[in-house]
């Protein structure tokens, strides 16, 4: 089954579509899903309704399927305590990011759908109560009682453009907050570098499509929740598009939380990163965790190696290249795992972290 790529325009339909649903209904259970320790099934009461929100791998939707739900962890008792039977006031995406966050009249619930899309409640002054997943980057820190700090990112909000005087596509996709399909779809049609900035501008600064979407197929299957010329539109809409996909797993892989000190080399082509996950899909541990990095991260390694592949063509050398990355590992911490650029294989070389078992 092919995979879902999401991105920060889907977020947006994310929080159009649950504030237009969800905001003044109550939260009640909150469930691990039985096949996931770390997917939710959130049941939420509203006067005319009662509905599940399944929270999954990155995706916030509404089911219409029963997904079976497990014992509660101590997470998923700490979250109902706290929220039990509170009405949700209001759901917003933080930053055009890959962030929704939930108020209700004493906390935050946050939904970071990156990464190893975790799950954060907070009081009002963003002191944290309770985390799915503890992480430490340079910048910031997920853990009880630590202040909850917002993703940093330096790039640019496609809808509020303001500089179009851009010298190449990779500069678009390192500087602009957007999908790199997307911008490679826009170069394929017109290769104008000032069209197709001014193009992105007036796509995030489109409504969102509410009843269908827009198909992009390329490695992964990518949605997109406004109007983007000659690409396919679907006449349904993106929430029934996860559900459906979801629900029709043959089977959903228990993923553990934590790291241990070990670690994997990983190595991403400079000339063409090969991210065909199905070659990983043996059953064997190194592969499976090669490819869940690869999905978590997935389009930063894309950013990273256009950016990488760029600054060679200009004459920098490799040395040169891995001490400017290093010295931006405080913004970006997966800059910190790059062990070398090998140019004799043209290959860029990680050190990941290895799963718990």
């Amino acid at each position: 089954m092919e995979k879902i790529l999401l991105n920060n325009l889907n977020v947006k339909y994310f929080e159009r579509n649950l504030d237009n649903t969800l905001t003044n209904a109550y939260i009640q259970k909150i469930q691990p899903l039985e096949k996931n320790e770390n997917a939710l099934k959130i049941k939420i009461k509203s006067k005319d309704t009662n509905r599940d929100l399944i929270v999954y791998n990155g995706f916030l939707f509404l089911t219409k399927y029963n997904y079976k739900t497990s014992k509660k962890t101590g997470f998923c008792k700490n979250l109902e305590k706290q929220l039990g039977n509170e009405k949700i006031l209001k759901i917003e995406q933080k930053n055009f990011e890959k962030v929704i966050v939930f108020e209700t009249r004493n906390n935050f619930l946050i939904f970071e759908l990156f990464s190893h899309n975790n799950i954060i409640l907070t009081n009002k002054n963003y002191k944290i109560i309770a985390s799915q997943i503890r992480e430490k980057w340079a910048d910031r820190e997920i853990g009880t009682n630590k202040e909850y700090v917002f993703p940093s990112n330096n790039k640019e909000n496609p809808a509020k453009i303001t500089n179009f005087n851009f010298c190449s596509i990779s500069e678009i996709i390192s500087k602009l907050n957007v999908p790199p399909s997307l911008v490679e779809h826009l170069a394929k049609e017109a290769p104008d570098l000032n069209n197709i900035t001014k193009k992105i501008k007036k796509i995030y600064n489109s409504p969102i499509i509410m009843d269908n979407c827009i198909l992009l197929k390329n490695k992964k299957l990518e949605y997109f929740n406004v109007k983007v010329d000659n690409l396919e539109v679907i006449k349904t809409s993106f929430n029934d598009i996860i559900d459906k996909y979801i629900n029709s797993l043959d089977s959903i892989v228990l993923e553990k939380k934590g790291v241990n000190k070990k670690s994997l080399e990983l190595e991403i082509t400079i000339k063409k990163m090969d991210l065909k996950l199905e070659d990983f899909k043996q059953n064997i541990k190194e592969g499976s965790e090669k490819a869940k990095w690869i999905e978590a991260n997935y389009d930063f390694l894309e950013e990273l190696r256009l950016t990488i592949l760029q600054a060679l063509k200009k004459g920098n050398k490799p040395d040169q290249i891995l001490k400017i990355l290093k010295t931006k590992g405080k913004n970006y911490p997966l800059l910190q795992n790059i062990i070398k650029i090998d140019m004799k294989n043209k290959k860029i070389i990680f050190s990941i972290p290895q799963l718990q078992q």
